[in-house]
């Protein structure tokens, strides 16, 4: 996979770049923001990584401290040569507040999401890339040569979280593993990094996950799994006790488990749906029925239904899919 030159030339022509991610963001948003603002830094540049927050997983909560959550656009007219490169964000809603500071300033966009509403000036898509940070990392490469130890672990740590440290590659993916190799040699531990990403769960998430997994709802002879989770248990489990990322991979390994569905029902009275799939069933296809989008086995969309009418559309289309 070849870095595209006019992607160089852009950044080149850049001096002050803000880096903007998605809201709730994942590691491989933070990670990619991070070495992303490191190597902008280390080039003589003047990055600024801003997001919208908030900074709920567990996985990504340490990071919280690197970004500011407001911007004022009025500096932007004390400032030279600026630009902003959004990161793994498929559609500009998700930047949230930066919205409309987006639409108005040069942007490059850099992500791996087929689905979603196209923006900015320059796009840098590839859908087959098995992370953003994965891309951020041919970019540095292209454009420096090296890889700093700190930029190293930040990448892994992006790569790691979404590919589930690896086991959601396919056939073919040895590029994402010569990747790997790259950063471990620029000097990360991937123990140490598993640990980072994996470790200081606590007490509560377990019991968290324990009811999550009591409600268990099979359809089709286990084939597809619901998961419904209310406000009364949002007030009960904070986000940070949610470790939604090992829920979903509990259910997925029961045995003849094609696909769950994790409901959530927001303090704005929405929903949000959450979908997973381990072979065959394209939910990235699903989400987008319904507004959303993501990957082909990871994907989701929020919905002004309340939760019992969202559950019971789900229930219909999966229904659907066991004839």
């Amino acid at each position: 996979m070849q870095v595209p030159q006019d992607v160089i030339d852009w950044i080149q022509k850049r001096y002050h770049i803000l880096v903007i991610g998605h809201k709730d963001p994942d590691g491989d948003c933070v990670g990619s923001q991070m070495a992303l603002s490191l190597f902008l830094g280390r080039v003589g540049k003047k990055p600024l990584p801003l997001s919208p927050g908030p900074f709920t997983s567990a996985e990504v909560r340490q990071f919280a401290p690197f970004f500011k959550t407001r911007f004022d656009e009025e500096e932007l007219s004390f400032l030279e040569k600026v630009g902003i490169v959004v990161v793994d964000t498929s559609s500009p809603e998700r930047t949230g507040p930066f919205r409309d500071l987006i639409s108005r300033h040069p942007t490059l966009v850099i992500d791996h999401h087929s689905a979603g509403t196209p923006f900015g000036d320059l796009r840098w898509v590839e859908p087959s890339a098995p992370s953003t940070t994965f891309l951020v990392q041919l970019l540095i490469e292209a454009m420096a040569g090296h890889i700093s130890q700190e930029e190293a672990f930040y990448l892994f740590y992006g790569l790691a979280t979404d590919t589930g440290f690896f086991r959601f590659l396919e056939q073919g993916s040895g590029e994402a593993f010569r990747a790997a190799s790259r950063l471990v040699d620029a000097g990360i531990s991937p123990r140490t990094l598993s640990l980072a990403i994996n470790g200081g769960q606590s007490f509560l998430s377990r019991r968290w996950i324990g009811m999550m997994l009591e409600r268990m709802e099979p359809l089709c002879d286990g084939k597809f799994v619901i998961l419904c989770e209310t406000r009364a248990d949002r007030e009960r489990f904070s986000d940070e006790h949610r470790e939604s990322d090992l829920l979903y991979h509990l259910v997925l390994d029961i045995e003849g488990c094609e696909a769950l569905a994790a409901l959530r029902e927001e303090p704005n009275g929405r929903c949000k749906v959450s979908l997973r799939s381990k072979v065959f069933l394209d939910v990235g296809a699903l989400a987008r029925e319904f507004g959303g989008g993501g990957h082909v086995h990871a994907a989701g969309f929020e919905t002004d239904l309340p939760l019992s009418e969202a559950k019971a559309l789900i229930i219909e289309r999966f229904l659907q899919f066991c004839k």
